[in-house]
């Protein structure tokens, strides 16, 4: 499943479009989106945070890929 339309902007998209999951609150956002995201002053931390999080969450639940 895909988003069909970017949960910040409200920009629909279509199957090939690019999309991420914002760090803040981890909705499906478009890159156009995702570059604004970038450029606030608290993203570097909340990056680094959430990469730790997940880092976290597998050592103590497993991967589920494995």
């Amino acid at each position: 499943m895909y988003a069909i339309e970017c949960q910040r902007c409200d920009e629909s998209s279509k199957a090939h479009d690019e999309r991420i999951l914002c760090c803040y609150d981890h909705e499906a956002i478009c890159m156009k989106c995702k570059e604004a995201e970038e450029m606030r002053p608290d993203h570097e931390e909340v990056t680094k945070n959430m990469i730790e999080q997940g880092t976290v969450d597998v050592e103590t639940q497993g991967d589920p890929g494995v």
